[in-house]
């Protein structure tokens, strides 16, 4: 999405992460205890008319809400507590118009499970005729003074923009505001006040909510989709750079590469300089990761991305040597084995999130019928860790077993089918809960349940864009069995396939 605005770059923007990433809260998520404890709470009293505005936040929908209705107020507290952590009022307002005042309006989102506030009727006729799929207008919040207003004993509302989270927070602390401008520059971009409301006496502060790496049960896995059109200029490393910055806010525990690393491979290496480059951030940070090996680095791609040799594609498709070159072992900080020794072809990770353990499974393309046999021991000697498997080519555009039903050992100008591969390595394994690949199509997730009951979600994402650096981020939610899941392009604000997949069983100790 491409958008003349600022204010309406950072709406379209805030569709991109609703369900993933954590939002700023009174502190936020990446903000400490003590920002919000620099933020006025609970008020009792202010002008003629104005009543307390109540702020809850949700580490499930990694936002904030306002309610000015305390019959509202009391139904979140009593009904909704598991998902809403209720944090007291933050301001006031009216819920009738008096001199001077203006409507902030509210919309919801089922799809993003947000709200959306703005005081500004011309945003708000905006999203109204933008996405009238997206969003829904709630009808009037309650009343308050426009930006800029000259009305005395009124306070202005401040309003950040949060381009890892795609998240607006507003707060009416200058307190809160000065520590989140100082603190997090990076995460919260300061737009402007935005409206005012009548000024009341400050209480004690409520109290702050955790952190994303406090164990809160959800953490993130970054997936790059096929990479072979950004080994050319900043795009690669830029995305990189971008995923470090907002490492704690996503809590970002894993970086995954589904395969097409570069395009083609020349004597200069050139572009293999490029891709390493741009995961040099990601290494530099100390954030674990692992690539995939597709059929555009191996030696079976020539100069242009055809075949080098038409009549040697299939033996050439094992040749990966440029790119160990580039990639060793030791540069998989968690890494846990290999198949091949000295080689990255496959490999497997493993870390621990939220209290449990996972192993992250990156097979090469069409894998040798050796190379199924090692992945099964693997998986079934890891039977209390949740298995994600890497590969490059595994489901369709469509998101379904690519060849499915087709169940073979010579497959393409490669081995074991996708068919084969799920027969061996996914269908019968219950610790196995998500498997991810690229080389066709855009981006897809789904649920699927193995003829043994097992869920295992499916992650598509390749892309291959020419102006974009596309990125999928999954934020697993370990006990609520969820990936929140979408894929984001910083470079350009693009996003696809905003998800929630549902009904995974984690395994927990």
């Amino acid at each position: 999405m491409r958008h003349r605005s600022r204010a309406v770059l950072t709406i379209a923007a805030a569709m991109i992460f609703a369900m993933v990433a954590p939002a700023p809260a009174g502190a936020t998520a990446g903000m400490p205890a003590s920002a919000a404890e620099m933020a006025p709470a609970a008020a009792t009293q202010a002008a003629e008319g104005a009543v307390p505005v109540y702020r809850f936040y949700s580490t499930t929908f990694r936002g904030h809400f306002y309610t000015i209705d305390p019959t509202e107020r009391d139904k979140v507290v009593t009904e909704m507590a598991r998902d809403w952590t209720y944090e007291g009022a933050r301001f006031f307002a009216y819920t009738s118009q008096v001199p001077g005042t203006v409507p902030l309006y509210r919309f919801w989102s089922a799809s993003l499970r947000g709200h959306f506030y703005t005081a500004e009727k011309s945003e708000r006729d905006f999203v109204v005729a933008t996405w009238p799929s997206t969003w829904t207008e709630e009808g009037v919040a309650y009343y308050v003074y426009p930006a800029g207003s000259p009305v005395a004993n009124t306070n202005a509302v401040y309003r950040f923009w949060g381009p890892g989270v795609a998240h607006h927070f507003y707060t009416a602390s200058t307190a809160e505001r000065d520590v989140v401008r100082s603190r997090w520059p990076s995460e919260w971009s300061y737009e402007s006040e935005r409206f005012r409301v009548p000024a009341g006496p400050a209480a004690t502060p409520a109290a702050a909510p955790t952190s994303p790496q406090d164990g809160d049960g959800r953490f993130t896995i970054a997936t790059y989709p096929d990479t072979q059109q950004e080994v050319w200029g900043t795009r690669f490393a830029d995305r990189s750079t971008w995923l470090v910055s907002q490492r704690s806010v996503l809590d970002l525990r894993f970086v995954a590469h589904t395969g097409d690393v570069v395009n083609w491979d020349t004597d200069e290496h050139e572009q293999y300089v490029n891709a390493k480059a741009g995961m040099a951030p990601i290494a530099a940070a100390g954030i674990p990761y692992q690539l995939s090996i597709g059929n555009h680095d191996t030696m079976a791609t020539g100069v242009g991305g055809g075949a080098r040799d038409s009549k040697r594609t299939r033996e050439f498709q094992r040749t990966t040597t440029t790119f160990n070159q580039f990639w060793k072992p030791s540069d998989y900080s968690a890494l846990a084995g290999t198949f091949e020794a000295g080689k990255v072809d496959n490999t497997f990770s493993t870390f621990a999130a939220e209290g449990a353990d996972w192993l992250v499974l990156n097979l090469e393309l069409w894998p040798r019928a050796t190379v199924v046999d090692w992945a099964e021991s693997v998986i079934a000697s890891h039977p209390d860790h949740n298995v994600v498997l890497q590969t490059h080519s595994f489901l369709d555009a469509a998101g379904n077993i690519d060849g499915a039903g087709q169940s073979q050992t010579r497959w393409s100008y490669g081995d074991s089918s996708p068919q084969y591969v799920y027969d061996r390595l996914v269908g019968p394994y219950a610790n196995v809960k998500v498997v991810m690949s690229g080389h066709t199509g855009q981006a897809v997730s789904k649920v699927v349940t193995t003829a043994a009951g097992n869920n295992v979600a499916y992650l598509l994402q390749a892309i291959h864009s020419n102006t974009g650096n596309p990125v999928r981020l999954s934020q697993v939610d370990v006990s609520g069995g969820t990936i929140s899941t979408n894929v984001y392009s910083p470079a350009d604000g693009a996003t696809w396939d905003v998800n929630v997949l549902t009904g995974l069983n984690f395994i927990l100790p």
